[in-house]
Order: structure tokens, then C-alpha cells, then sequence
């Protein structure tokens, strides 16, 4: 009887040991987690910073060549038709929105 309490007594003593080092092996695998949690974090920020200021500026970009486009659409769409008109009615109409047809039609 005494062997038997004495051999459940170092099986209890070696799971004893055996959670001791798997609690140490999950605190430090939660200390790892914890420290690339905030690097991670760190690198957001740093991230979501430059890419509001990569955005604004080429917000700020679309905006400045949509300006020019409207200043420029009218009048150049005036000339155009009125070099279409003097050099005859083609039934081939040239836009500034059909980028592809007036490339096809240079390349002709």
C-alpha cells in the first residue's frame, strides 16, 4: 500500500513539474504575442499616417488636373469642331473622352 501512495505521490509530483514548465512556456509564448502585438501596432500607426498623407496628395493631384480638364474641355471642343466643320463633315468625330478611337485614328 505504502508503494503504491509513494508511486502516485512522484506521479503527482512529475505532472506537477511537467504544468509548472508548460505554464512557463505559455507565458512566454503570451510575452512573444504581447511584445508583436505592439509592434504591430506601431507599424499600423506608422502606416495608416503616410498612407492619409499619400491619399490627401493625390486627392490633391485629381483634383488640380480635373480643374485643368474643365478649364480646358470647352474651348478645346470648340476647336475642334470648328476645324471639323472647315475641314468637311467627317462622319469620324473626334471627342476628348474616346482617348482609344483618336489613338487608332493617329496610328492610320
Amino acid at each position: 500500500m505504502e508503494n503504491k501512495l509513494e508511486n502516485i505521490e512522484n506521479k503527482m509530483e512529475g505532472i506537477t513539474k511537467l504544468l509548472l514548465i508548460l505554464n512557463n512556456n505559455i507565458e512566454k509564448t503570451n510575452e512573444k504575442i504581447n511584445n508583436l502585438a505592439d509592434i504591430v501596432e506601431n507599424l499600423k500607426i506608422s502606416i495608416d499616417d503616410n498612407l492619409i498623407k499619400e491619399c490627401k496628395k493625390m486627392g490633391d493631384h485629381i483634383d488640380f488636373v480635373e480643374n485643368i480638364y474643365d478649364n480646358v474641355k470647352h474651348p478645346l471642343g470648340y476647336i475642334c469642331k470648328k476645324i471639323t466643320y472647315l475641314t468637311g463633315n467627317d462622319e469620324e468625330q473626334y471627342t476628348l473622352t474616346n482617348i482609344n478611337n483618336n489613338e487608332d485614328n493617329l496610328h492610320n
